[in-house]
This record gives C-alpha cells, sequence and structure tokens, in this order.
C-alpha cells in the first residue's frame, strides 16, 4: 500500500510540475501517468551525474532542453557540462523565431565536437536495441527527453529541470518500447 502510494504521490508531482511550467497541458499528462516508482537505487546513481551538470539560473523552455542534453552528455561521456553554453548555442540555432527541433539539437552537438547519430524505428524490437544506449527523442505530447540509462525492468527518462531539480522519469521499459515504436530518436555514439 505504501509502495502504491509513493509512486502515485510521484506521477502527481511530476504532471503538477509540468503544468506548472506550462509544458503540457494536464489533460495530456498519459506519457507522464506511466511514470513508476523504480526498483532500485538508479535515480541515486543518476542525481550523482546529473550534479555535474553547471545549470542555467533561468527556467525556460530552452534552459531545460539544454538541461536534457547536457544531462545524456554527462552520463554517456562522464564530463561535466555546461548547460548555459548549451543554451546559448540553442537560442543562437533557432534565434527565438520557432520552436527548437531535433534538427537544432543535432546541430549543437555537432557544435559541442559530439558524435550524434539520427535514427527512425519501423518496429518495436528496433526499440530494444535503443534501450541501453543515451538518446533523446521527444514523448508523445512532443516534449523532448533523454533515455538516460536502463535496467532490466525501467527506463529512465530526463524530462528537463525545474527549480534546479532534475525531472526524472523511470518507466516501464515494455510501455517505453510501446510507446516509441515509430520515433525519431538523436543517439550519442
Amino acid at each position: 500500500m505504501l509502495k502504491q502510494h509513493s509512486a502515485l504521490a510521484y506521477r502527481q508531482g511530476l504532471i503538477a510540475l509540468f503544468t506548472l511550467l506550462g509544458m503540457m497541458p494536464i489533460a495530456q499528462g498519459s506519457m507522464l501517468e506511466r511514470c513508476a516508482a523504480p526498483e532500485s537505487n538508479y535515480p541515486a546513481y543518476i542525481h550523482t551525474m546529473l550534479s555535474r551538470i553547471e545549470r542555467n539560473p533561468q527556467d525556460s523552455n530552452t534552459a531545460s532542453i539544454a538541461f536534457i542534453m547536457a544531462a545524456a552528455i554527462t552520463v554517456r561521456y562522464n564530463i561535466p557540462v555546461d548547460a548555459e553554453k548549451i543554451s546559448t548555442l540553442l537560442s543562437h540555432e533557432t534565434l527565438g523565431i520557432r520552436p527548437i527541433s531535433m534538427l537544432d539539437i543535432k546541430r549543437v552537438f555537432t557544435q559541442l565536437g559530439f558524435q550524434v547519430d539520427a535514427r527512425k524505428t519501423e518496429r518495436s524490437e528496433e526499440v530494444l536495441t535503443l534501450s541501453h544506449q543515451i538518446l533523446i527523442t521527444q514523448d508523445q505530447q512532443k516534449n523532448f527527453v533523454a533515455l538516460i540509462t536502463a535496467s532490466s525492468s525501467y527506463a529512465y527518462l530526463i524530462y528537463g529541470i525545474v527549480n534546479q531539480q532534475a525531472l526524472i522519469c523511470p518507466i516501464h521499459k515494455s510501455v517505453f518500447i510501446k510507446s516509441y515504436t515509430t520515433e525519431k530518436f538523436l543517439v550519442l555514439d
């Protein structure tokens, strides 16, 4: 009973944070509602890695996407990353005239000297091979997310940052595979 209550409180907290950010309407929280309480201590490991990121002090969509990118780099390469620099590069790419795209994100990774492979999956079996890689994609509501690690049962997604706290969503791997069967991914090589 306590474990179910914790998972429910965790989901409700994430939904409330996204709603406050304006990142998604409350009625479209279906993907976020699939977040689950993890079975292990992966979040502690993830928080340790994410603590190495120099964060942008502002709360904006660009700063949140920059944090997602910084999280992917930090976890993949185990190096400190300046999210504010990424945010500046993203702003330069879009010049504030249009939403940030996957192509913009790929260009910024390239400018930073990282190799990124763009992939599109056609079958759910292909997503299984991606679930053990560091990647960036969009959820069903078009929010950018980074898959930064996976266990045998869960995929751990970073949705960004609010009030200097990372929004981490552990999602059952089977749900991740079903939800991203024919999606585009950027994979850090």
